[in-house]
């Protein structure tokens, strides 16, 4: 039995190894796709795009791991079937329950491995990615001026050039618009020609101009708009001076995103959702002992607000003598009945907001709690998923017995899209609050482990799945238990 597990795992490990690396490689590209718009032209260098690959690869592994489970696991049973092993390993009485026990002690060990990584790698790998990406979003696009089009990426300026040599830093025909006191094109500099240089490390374009002329408009708030005074003046060189600060990556310090629930730990998670929980519950307590019992206190005749005779203070004493609802204002005096009314009209529309402030602030912790619980349920649920598509993808493979890659890659994908669709659709459902976090967020595993167990019970009885003949007879044997049924009754 020792040489069959050792078997078995090698003909598991390369396929998952090999699948794993694709999974991997196809989720973060998918990922980094999104941002796509975001990161070209920022002008990144290698070792910024290979971190940037690096901290998206964290988060993306725990998804990574089931659907390489999921094919290897596949493909393994599927070659043993195609090559007549998994029969003759059969008739000498092992059960498929015994053949992938080796394979089920090495996803334990990898469901184990899911759960550190889901519970601390990936949330630093979260936090160096997200503030990575922030940074780079923040960048201004390299400085790229393309010939006979307004390049407007320096703040204050405009630039154009009719041509420019093949080495982009001699420039023909420039015009520079001067908009750095933000009062319109009141400065224009023109030229025949230009040399460009990044001085200061590349923090400074440094652009000499030869051949021109500036244009400027002087502002002069006295002057008539049709005697506004202008200068002109000639040169043959000009030196200009370009900020180009903006346009490097700078690193933002990474604690500022440190409180966000992707950002945090089991650990921390846990303590946040104990203060969350105790937050509510305080609002809770204090709306409903507080505020909630002074707003049924208020009589019902100064608590609405649509009594015309409220707003005419001269119709309240008939109004207190109309409506024996008022009662209590009968012990006072007449000219103190509208003094008391409009100090609990008052009254009453202060604990009115603020009681629906409080309903607010309990509305908004209740969304941030959710939020926190969703993180919390997803970093058990995925790495349980591995337990789960094992005992889809081997039994499944026992059935299909296809090897190669062709099918086993098809039906692994399709089983895979159907869980990702059942995970998009509970943490929708979470957010919204129409179901509970712990139902929503393992709805996948509720679906999947009844299919998982019925698949492995097809397997282990050697039933077919996929022969449309077997259904068909089950479809029979029904149906004439029916017919039988209803003789018996008409007889």
């Amino acid at each position: 039995m020792k040489k069959l597990d050792a078997l078995i795992l090698r003909s598991f490990i390369g396929p998952f190894a090999a699948s794993f690396a694709v999974a991997l490689f196809i989720l973060v590209i998918q990922f980094l796709s999104r941002y796509q718009d975001m990161i070209a032209g920022k002008g990144l260098g290698g070792d910024i795009l290979l971190k940037l690959f690096i901290y998206a690869s964290a988060h993306l592994v725990i998804l990574a791991l089931p659907l390489a489970v999921l094919i290897s696991s596949l493909m393994t049973m599927g070659n043993l079937g195609a090559q007549y092993e998994l029969a003759a390993i059969k008739s000498s009485g092992i059960s498929i329950h015994r053949l992938i026990t080796p394979i089920l002690y090495f996803c334990l060990g990898l469901f184990l491995f899911s759960l550190w990584f889901s519970f601390f790698v990936v949330p630093k790998g979260n936090l160096k990615l997200f503030s990575l990406m922030w940074d780079i979003q923040q960048t201004k696009p390299t400085f790229a001026l393309k010939p006979g089009h307004f390049y407007k990426g320096i703040d204050g300026y405009s630039l154009r050039a009719a041509r420019k040599d093949k080495t982009g830093s001699q420039l023909e025909e420039v015009m520079i618009y001067n908009h750095v006191q933000g009062k319109g094109n009141i400065e224009v500099v023109l030229a025949d020609s230009a040399r460009m240089a990044l001085i200061d490390k590349g923090m400074t374009l440094q652009m000499q101009l030869y051949r021109g002329c500036r244009y400027e408009e002087i502002q002069n708030a006295e002057a008539k708009p049709e005697n506004k005074p202008f200068s002109r003046y000639y040169f043959d060189s000009l030196r200009f001076y370009f900020d180009m600060s903006g346009f490097g990556l700078k690193r933002s310090d990474e604690s500022a995103f440190s409180p966000h629930h992707k950002m945090m730990n089991i650990l921390q998670l846990t303590h946040v959702l104990d203060s969350l929980s105790y937050t509510e519950q305080a609002l809770t307590d204090e709306f409903v002992q507080k505020q909630l019992p002074q707003l049924v206190r208020i009589d019902s005749v100064i608590n609405n607000e649509s009594i015309p005779e409220l707003n005419n203070h001269k119709s309240l004493p008939k109004l207190a003598f109309k409506n024996s609802k008022i009662g209590v204002l009968s012990t006072f005096p007449d000219n103190k009945w509208y003094e008391i009314l409009s100090r609990s009209v008052n009254n009453a529309r202060a604990i009115r907001n603020f009681s629906d402030y409080t309903l607010t602030r309990m509305k908004e912790e209740e969304e941030i709690l959710r939020e926190y619980k969703i993180e919390y349920h997803s970093k058990f649920m995925l790495p349980l998923t591995c337990l789960i598509f094992l005992y889809i993808g081997a039994p499944l493979g026992a059935i299909i017995r296809k090897g190669g890659v062709g099918m086993p890659m098809v039906v692994s994908v399709c089983f895979f899209i159907f869980f990702w669709f059942l995970m998009m659709q509970g943490t929708k459902l979470s957010k919204q609050d129409v179901l509970d976090p712990w139902a929503g967020i393992w709805l996948p595993i509720y679906v999947l482990t009844p299919i998982a167990g019925w698949i492995t019970w097809k397997a282990s009885n050697d039933s077919p799945l996929f022969d449309s003949s077997s259904y068909l007879i089950q479809w029979n044997r029904v149906k004439s238990l029916f017919k039988g049924n209803n003789h018996s009754t008409a007889k």
